[in-house]
């Protein structure tokens, strides 16, 4: 039997500059990403976000996700999986809601945070079949863009809402 999870996006005008147009590899409005699965047909959004003296690990459901001041980019993409998957993921994201998160400020893969991207790829990684690697940019920085999960062939976008004007071509 099939599942689906959901890599849920969005692009805002802070991040843009800064992230996206520097180390995305495919998609350059895309600034935020988290992991989505559907339960009781209600898409639960799981995402880090900084949030001081708190876990930073955010549950939204897509209303939550996508109220944000300077959205100008959101996107949706589905990739099936079988239900072994879904159930590691979900024992996963189960263990992780008990554990104090931390958002990484400093975009370490070398240390027990995580800042939105690395987040959703430790997440995928964790399941049979899945296996996404790195990218180093031109200063030698090991990241994850925001954007990486589009090298895998099986995430279909099944959503996106974009203001025109402000999408980067």
């Amino acid at each position: 039997m099939q599942d689906s999870i959901y890599i849920v996006t969005r692009g805002t005008n802070e991040k843009r500059e800064l992230i996206a147009d520097n180390f995305n590899l495919f998609n350059k409005n895309i600034t935020h990403v988290g992991l989505g699965i559907c339960k009781n047909n209600n898409l639960l959004i799981y995402n880090l976000m900084p949030i001081e003296d708190k876990n930073n690990l955010i549950i939204d459901n897509l209303s939550t996700f996508f109220t944000k001041d300077n959205i100008y980019y959101m996107a949706i993409y589905s990739c099936a999986i079988n239900s072994s998957n879904m159930n590691l993921l979900i024992n996963k994201l189960t263990n992780l809601k008990s554990i104090n998160l931390k958002y990484d400020y400093e975009f370490s893969i070398h240390n027990d945070n995580f800042y939105c991207s690395e987040f959703v790829a430790y997440l995928l990684n964790s399941l049979e079949d899945f296996d996404f690697k790195t990218t180093i940019s031109d200063s030698c920085f090991e990241y994850y863009p925001a954007d990486f999960f589009l090298s895998d062939p099986r995430f279909k976008l099944v959503y996106l809402n974009q203001i025109n004007n402000l999408i980067k071509q």
